[in-house]
């Protein structure tokens, strides 16, 4: 075919196989603004199309949220600075949260945690076949990943012989790539804050782990959402942390415990000298 026809909509020939995605970008701000041109946005940048994001027979933009991020702000320059004008630590919402999050706002969501090697400051790696085993032995029953299950995985996977510094990198972002292609206009975009900084945020109730495979992608296994706020993933998740949304319920607990000691010591002691200031009185 032709560049011309492969530049429009008719002419995209990879819907022929990826139909679901195809059909939630032609619904998307991309795919309108490519299909009607500029006639309903004057002046407006000549809408990206399959091969513009996803650089033809290149797919490491999908596994990678650094090169799917990088990819957004090649056309959109203005990113970092447009979030600092309203969204308190901007930067790290646009490290931790993917675009698609925010911006394909009827989208199902969830936490993905990937494994991470802190001392490489990398994904870490598993071939298919070491990956499969290590899985069969964490979560024998294949019912999703508790939290005991999650902080054993970390350990699993750790180097031999190195220190142990595997972490889980956590990042919201939707649950399919249709919905991550189904991108509505900027003035859609999710800006309240209890969307995800609120106990029980429905962004949360979906947890997933991933780990990166030696050909680049990323196998995704279900986990539990207890995961993000029991006591026994402190370690382990301490890399995903949402204000209100990941509480700890015990610890919150024992810190209203050690309020309410905390002030029964002063109050008793002032108590007793009372009771006893009031007794030597009667005394006398």
């Amino acid at each position: 075919q032709s560049a011309e026809m492969l530049s429009t909509l008719t002419g995209e020939p990879c819907k022929a196989c990826h139909t679901e995605v195809f059909d939630a970008y032609a619904e998307s701000v991309h795919g309108v603004a490519k299909e009607h041109g500029n006639s309903i946005r004057p002046g407006h940048l000549e809408a990206p199309i399959c091969a513009d994001c996803h650089r033809a027979h290149d797919i490491s933009a999908v596994a990678a949220k650094e090169l799917v991020q990088a990819t957004c702000k090649s056309c959109h320059e203005e990113t970092s600075t447009a979030h600092a004008e309203w969204l308190p630590n901007s930067a790290l919402h646009l490290d931790a949260v993917a675009c698609a999050a925010c911006h394909s706002p009827m989208a199902e969501r969830r936490v993905d945690l990937e494994l991470y090697d802190n001392l490489t400051a990398k994904p870490v790696l598993l071939d298919e076949g070491p990956l499969a085993a290590l899985m069969k032995e964490v979560d024998a029953e294949g019912d999703g990943l508790d939290p005991l299950e999650l902080w054993t995985l970390v350990r699993q996977s750790s180097r031999e012989g190195e220190p142990v510094d595997v972490s889980l990198r956590g990042r919201l972002e939707v649950k399919t790539g249709g919905d991550a292609h189904r991108l509505a206009p900027k003035s859609q975009a999710l800006r309240q804050c209890e969307t995800c900084h609120q106990y029980g945020a429905e962004a949360f109730r979906a947890v997933t782990v991933s780990i990166s495979r030696g050909d680049g992608l990323r196998n995704h296994y279900d986990a539990k959402s207890e995961v993000l706020d029991s006591i026994s993933s402190v370690g382990s998740v301490r890399q995903f942390y949402a204000t209100g949304g990941t509480r700890i319920r015990v610890l919150d607990d024992l810190f209203v415990l050690s309020i309410i000691f905390g002030l029964a010591i002063p109050l008793g002691h002032m108590g007793v000298r009372r009771f006893m200031k009031n007794k030597a009185k009667k005394e006398h």
